[in-house]
């Protein structure tokens, strides 16, 4: 599962659905909301989903007070208009780093650092 490749919306879901795959409960699956797996080998799909939350949320935490604010964002709801109050930043600049904490997630595995990968992209926001 290290050689991972998930699709934005994939990483945005089981970010929002953080605190009960943490807990070992698989969260109730929604018509359109539930990622598609692909899976290999003989695992139950809660044990791939687990397995999933653990590199993304581990990829969060090495993207810093970013991947702190999408956390906070995602799993707590809350707005980005408050994100910039309590990081002193601007609501655009909440939402690119937001943005650019879910690209870095997502996609092929990134061979350099979060901040590398941020500051290489800071051309685009």
């Amino acid at each position: 599962m290290n050689d991972y490749t998930y699709s934005r919306t994939t990483v945005i879901w089981i970010i929002r659905n953080l605190l009960e795959l943490r807990q070992g409960i698989a969260p109730d699956p929604k018509p359109d909301h539930t990622p598609p797996i692909k899976q290999k080998g003989n695992h139950a799909p809660f044990e791939v989903l687990s397995g999933m939350a653990g590199i993304i949320e581990q990829k969060l935490n090495e993207c810093g007070n970013d991947g702190i604010m999408t956390k906070i964002s995602y799993v707590m709801g809350e707005t980005d208009e408050t994100l910039a109050r309590i990081g002193r930043c601007s609501v655009r600049a909440v939402s690119w780093r937001i943005d650019k904490v879910i690209g870095y997630i997502s996609g092929k595995p990134k061979e350099r650092s979060y901040l590398a990968y941020r500051d290489h992209r800071k051309g685009e926001g």
